[in-house]
């Protein structure tokens, strides 16, 4: 047995025969921390190596050796009682799986030959309903067609209406004009003062060929617009009037200064209902009472639908 290095009694593992003392007490009485430290270490490196033998000092010393646990074998026990069949039970067995694998065989076919038949009634059905779908489709189709051409002849209907209504209405404005004074329109005023703007070298007589306030009015309204436009207009009252029966608005054109020109403006304003240029030569120049080439033009004012006697 070795001494140990630094003086003390023999150790045999860290304890003396002679002083069975435990080694935590030893631990608790030495005064060195450095043996106090590998008594610590030695301490729990044999707790943790020996298990209880070591924390108990009844215990023996010697580690147990755990036993190797035998291998488990398992016995298999075979089952000898089929095996010891007869023959004819054999027989009996075979025979029976084998019709039974017929039968199983059978009843696989039906109902293969089962479900091929209900997939083609299936299909036939299927067939039906989509030829009755575009049955419903065509006639759906054919109502619609039938429907815009309704609306059509609707739509063709009401424009011959509106027509119809439109001209029923300009002709009872045209009644309620004729019943009425006649009058110019603003409009139609405006457009001739602006036409015979410049042209005052003319020389334009307006007669009166009736004796009633609406001819006067009227002839009032072309005498207005003659003077605002710059063209110098003498108005009388005349009860010589040729033989026929003449109404409306007459205007007859001679040589005198812008005479063309001033006939042009009068047949697109609507207003004149006769315009005329009667041919003058040397043998009819005097007859009108005056001179031809000073003269532009005579406008007579005729009653609106009476008749002169």
């Amino acid at each position: 047995m070795k001494k140990p290095a630094h003086g003390g009694r023999a150790v045999h593992g860290f304890r003396s025969r002679s002083e069975p003392r435990s080694t935590k007490q030893k631990i608790l009485d030495s005064n060195e921390p450095r043996q106090r430290l590998r008594f610590a270490f030695w301490y729990s490196f044999q707790a943790c190596r020996t298990g209880p033998s070591f924390r108990n000092p009844n215990h023996p010393t010697k580690t147990a050796k755990l036993k190797k646990p035998k291998a488990m074998t398992i016995k298999k026990k075979t089952n000898k009682s089929m095996l010891n069949l007869s023959l004819e039970t054999a027989n009996v067995i075979h025979t029976t799986g084998s019709v039974i694998a017929i039968i199983s065989a059978f009843i696989a076919a039906v109902a293969g030959a089962m479900t091929f038949v209900a997939s083609v009634v299936q299909s036939q059905h299927a067939d039906q309903k989509i030829a009755e779908a575009n049955s419903l489709s065509a006639i759906a189709n054919n109502s619609a067609a039938e429907a815009n051409q309704k609306t059509e002849e609707l739509v063709q209907q009401n424009l011959e209406l509106s027509i119809k209504l439109e001209s029923e209405r300009n002709e009872r404005l045209r009644l309620q004009n004729s019943l009425g004074p006649r009058k110019i329109s603003p409009e139609t005023a405006l457009k001739l003062m602006e036409d015979l703007k410049g042209l005052g070298n003319s020389s334009i007589r307006l007669k009166i060929a009736r004796n009633e306030e609406e001819v006067e009015k009227y002839a009032a309204q072309i005498f207005l617009i003659l003077k605002m436009a710059g063209i110098p207009t003498t108005a009388q009252k005349t009860h010589t009037i040729s033989s026929g029966s003449n109404t409306g608005v007459q205007a007859v054109f001679f040589n005198g200064p812008e005479s063309e020109k001033i006939e042009s403006i009068f047949r697109e304003s609507g207003v004149f209902s006769r315009i005329l240029r009667p041919k003058i030569d040397a043998s009819n120049q005097d007859g009108f009472g005056f001179n031809t080439s000073e003269i532009t033009a005579v406008i007579t004012v005729f009653p609106k639908d009476h008749v002169l006697p």
